[in-house]
C-alpha cells in the first residue's frame, strides 16, 4: 500500500504533526482510520493510529494485535463515540531539530526544481 504521511523537512529540520515520526518502508503496521468515501481515501488516527506489527501476525487473524482491533470493531459497529467527554488534548505541529544520532532520522527527500 501507499501511504501518503503528514510532515517532512523544512530548512533543515523535522516537522510533523503531534511529534509523529515517519513510518518505516518495508514494516508491517496496523493502522487505525477514518474512511473518506469522497475523498476515496482513509485517514490514519493521529498520534496511535499506527501500531507495528510482525508479518506473522498481520497474517493470523488470531494474532494478539489483530484479534483486539477485531474485538474493538465489534464493540462499536455503529461508529459511536465511546465517551461524551471531550479529547484532553490534541495534536500540535512541533518542529523538532534533528540531531546526529537520533533515531529516526527525517526521510531522504531528492534535490526539488528551483525554477
Amino acid at each position: 500500500m501507499i501511504v501518503n504521511q503528514q510532515g517532512g523537512t523544512r530548512s533543515g529540520a523535522y516537522m510533523s504533526l503531534g511529534g509523529d515520526r515517519p513510518l518505516n518502508s518495508g514494516q508491517w503496521y496496523l493502522f487505525a482510520t477514518n474512511a473518506s468515501p469522497s475523498e476515496g481515501w482513509y485517514t490514519l488516527i493521529p498520534i496511535y493510529g499506527d501500531v507495528k506489527i510482525t508479518e506473522q501476525q498481520g497474517r493470523d487473524p488470531s494474532s494478539p494485535p489483530l484479534a483486539a482491533a477485531s474485538a474493538a470493531h465489534n464493540d462499536n459497529l455503529q461508529g459511536a463515540p465511546r465517551s461524551s467527554a471531550a479529547p484532553t488534548e490534541t495534536p500540535s505541529l512541533t518542529f523538532p531539530i534533528p540531531q546526529p544520532g537520533d533515531e529516526y532520522p527525517p526521510p531522504y527527500s531528492p534535490p526539488q526544481p528551483t525554477s
